[in-house]
């Protein structure tokens, strides 16, 4: 449920580390699909472990930044090869 939080993090993390700019509106619905995405899932599964929850949301943020990063990455070598060294990387 809560992946629906990662186009959030990836702008904020492009905003942060990259020097991206989204426009206002990108911002007002990304903040309300985010709480909507929170709503629910609070809403659905409150006899759930909150632990679990909280290593999703952890792997929410990490992975924005590792897109952001990844975008920022591509400025500099072009998207087929960040690709591949990504693959490199997480096949080790």
């Amino acid at each position: 449920m809560f992946i629906g939080l990662l186009p959030l993090m990836t702008a904020l993390f492009g905003v942060l580390r990259g020097g991206e700019r989204p426009r206002r509106a990108f911002w007002i619905f990304s903040l309300l699909g985010s709480l909507l995405v929170v709503g629910f899932a609070l809403t659905q599964n409150a006899a759930a472990s909150l632990s679990g929850d909280l290593l999703m949301l952890a792997a929410v943020i990490v992975c924005g930044l590792g897109y952001a990063e990844g975008a920022k990455l591509t400025r500099e070598l072009g998207g087929w090869q960040v690709i591949c060294w990504a693959l490199v990387i997480a096949c080790r």
